[in-house]
């Protein structure tokens, strides 16, 4: 059985138009952003910096980035407050209950409490990186805003 060269051109060919087809969307729309996205640039205060780069058609990456490390500050002061919160509500019951658990009865109240401040120690000690890097993308975002706006003088 022999393979006729020109069906192995044309399936070529539909191959290659079919992925020309599918990028073609993403390079088109890739200047623009997300009406969330917009919103986002409006609260940072950098909406009409934006506008002036589109207008201008200066690249605008560099509000992709802003708008990727706002979005990881959201994320990491969200998950770090709410394993602060667990942390600091374990710890704190588990702590009321090992003092009011008489010595008769240290054995299971005792068990409790301590596994109940062990989860809140870990869980408070989970949130201290969340909270760290939340605050490193801040003040990298922060900064990337005050290069484009001196940029743009």
């Amino acid at each position: 059985m022999t393979f006729n060269s020109n069906y192995v051109r044309k399936g070529s060919k539909i191959f290659i138009l079919m992925i020309i087809l599918l990028i073609y969307p993403m390079i088109t729309n890739a200047q623009e952003l997300s009406k969330t996205d917009m919103k986002r640039l409006e609260i940072l205060g950098v909406t009409e910096l934006y506008e002036s780069y589109q207008k201008n058609n200066y690249p605008t990456s560099d509000f992709n980035t802003i708008i990727k490390l706002d979005k990881g500050v959201e994320t990491g002061e969200i998950s770090g407050g709410i394993f602060r919160t667990i942390g600091s509500v374990g710890l704190g019951l588990g702590a009321a209950l090992v003092l009011t658990s008489d010595s008769s009865d240290a054995g299971f109240a005792g068990v409790i409490g301590a596994l109940s401040m062990g989860v809140g120690v870990a869980s408070y000690g989970i949130s201290i990186p969340l909270k760290l890097s939340a605050k490193k993308k801040k003040k990298r975002r922060d900064n990337l805003i005050k290069q484009l706006k001196n940029e743009s003088k």
